[in-house]
């Protein structure tokens, strides 16, 4: 059977915004930095969140862990959840892309995995000074 001719539609990403929790603003086109150590937000809610974000020019290469995170908890927890998600999720590419750009833009090997985009953006947040 032939399989019919189709057109690829990306992954949508959704603003999970509450003013408890921080977030992409949807209806503002802000970003209010998210306090996420508690677990309230799924890996998935903080990925989408920063990708909003991104596409909205909103971030800075070099101070978007203040933009994105209420502390450095928030940011450090994002970072587990992120370097965890492949164990049992995929990294589709609007996220990919959002992080590679967090990233100053690297198209690189060693940027694949969760735990490898994870260690690239702890490493320029930290040569960027951030943490």
């Amino acid at each position: 059977m032939k399989i019919k001719a189709y057109e690829f539609i990306p992954a949508g990403v959704h603003a999970s915004f509450d003013p408890e929790t921080g977030g992409f603003n949807p209806e503002t086109k802000k970003m209010v930095p998210m306090s996420i150590n508690d677990g309230e937000l799924s890996g998935a809610e903080i990925f989408d969140n920063i990708t909003l974000a991104a596409e909205a020019g909103l971030l800075d290469t070099d101070k978007w862990v203040n933009q994105l995170f209420a502390d450095l908890e928030d940011f450090e927890y994002f970072l587990n959840e992120l370097a965890q998600y492949n164990d049992s999720y995929t990294i589709f590419d609007r996220w990919w892309h959002a992080f590679s750009q967090l990233a100053c833009g690297k198209d690189t090997p060693g940027f694949s995995t969760s735990k490898e985009i994870a260690a690239g953006l702890y490493k320029h947040a930290s040569e960027t000074g951030q943490i």
